[in-house]
């Protein structure tokens, strides 16, 4: 069968190979994917980049992914035949005392298809079947290939809104790609006026997309000083880059008792006096991932509204999953999509 597969750490490593068909162990389900997308975490998977040069090889990549059910290990009803599922993402151990607190997206011991064993970059992957979510009536298995990442934007809003105590506002998204773009769509129906925050780079493609979306932008570093609409005096903000540059900017320009949440993963030190945000009581929040409840959220606006976030997506056949990889990597596009055995 035909696999994205990462055969060594080394740079340069990865690609399309054929490798021999999965067989479902007991409790495990094999499933013929549908439909992939490609995030930041692949990216570095596949680049060989920073910590996840330390990844097993070899190793197929991919964790966002929708497909069919085609065959049971033992243990398993023969009745999961047949289903559409998806894979929940952070397969936790439901043992420990973070999944005891209904933490599951922080438990120590999760593992993630396509980083700690073989993902659905492939035309068959097998799955825990406790870890797969079946696809809701109403919702194309393309959508549904969608939704982790929906779910991230959803997780990240909603540890936004938890600490909100000021009207809604003015609220700012830095780093316009999926998850940012996703999180400013959620906060647009919530009544704020959002603002979008990229690079020179994202001028072309995020943020056009993103203001083609009917969303404010601003574009910052291009060399002739800030342009498109103030971010000062925002309520809150979303910080999705990983840019230790962004949380400063966040930091200065939320307004007092405002609320910053960041959910980019970035490897930057921030070096910042943090006095003024004190003085103005600001709040500080993370996000990690997601969790049932934030996927049960995300299939929903998948089946009701898909086309909020289907406008951010591109398609790219299986055999084209590099370029889709170098397109993602540029920012020539916000969500690559690739299309493995299609809608089954």
């Amino acid at each position: 069968m035909r696999a994205l597969l990462r055969s060594d750490p080394e740079p340069g490593k990865c690609g399309l190979a054929d490798v021999p068909e999965p067989v479902p162990g007991p409790g495990e389900v094999l499933v013929r994917v549908a439909f992939a997308g490609i995030c930041g975490t692949d990216l570095h998977a596949y680049y060989s980049e920073g910590d996840y040069r330390g990844l097993p090889a070899p190793l197929v990549l991919g964790h966002e992914f929708s497909g069919v059910v085609v065959g049971v290990g033992a243990g398993v009803p023969a009745g999961r035949i047949g289903r559409r599922v998806l894979a929940r993402v952070i397969q936790n151990c439901d043992a420990c005392p973070s999944c005891a607190a209904g933490l599951a997206n922080l438990c120590p011991d999760r593992e993630v298809p396509g980083i700690s064993y073989d993902g659905g970059f492939a035309d068959l992957v097998v799955l825990p079947d406790r870890h797969t979510i079946p696809v809701p009536d109403g919702v194309g298995l393309e959508s549904a290939a969608l939704t982790e990442p929906v779910s991230v934007a959803v997780h990240a809003v909603e540890r936004a809104e938890s600490g909100r105590r000021l009207p809604r506002g003015r609220a700012v998204v830095t780093g316009p790609g999926a998850i940012g773009l996703f999180s400013a769509v959620l906060l647009r129906e919530r009544g704020y006026d959002v603002v979008v925050v990229g690079t020179a780079q994202d001028a072309a493609t995020r943020l056009a997309a993103a203001s083609a979306a009917g969303l404010a932008t601003r574009v910052v570093g291009g060399g002739d000083g800030d342009t498109g609409t103030p971010t000062s005096g925002a309520t809150l903000w979303i910080e999705a880059s990983g840019s230790a540059a962004a949380l400063a900017s966040a930091l200065d320009g939320l307004a007092p008792g405002g609320v910053l949440c960041s959910v980019g993963l970035g490897d930057q030190p921030l070096d910042r006096d943090l006095a003024s945000a004190t003085r103005r009581e600001l709040s500080l929040l993370f996000s990690m991932a997601s969790g049932p409840s934030d996927y049960a959220a995300a299939s929903e606006l998948l089946a009701d509204r898909p086309d909020d976030v289907r406008q951010f997506v591109r398609g790219y056949a299986f055999t084209g999953c590099e370029q889709a990889l170098a397109d993602a990597r540029s920012g020539r596009t916000v969500k690559p999509l690739l299309t493995i055995g299609g809608e089954q």
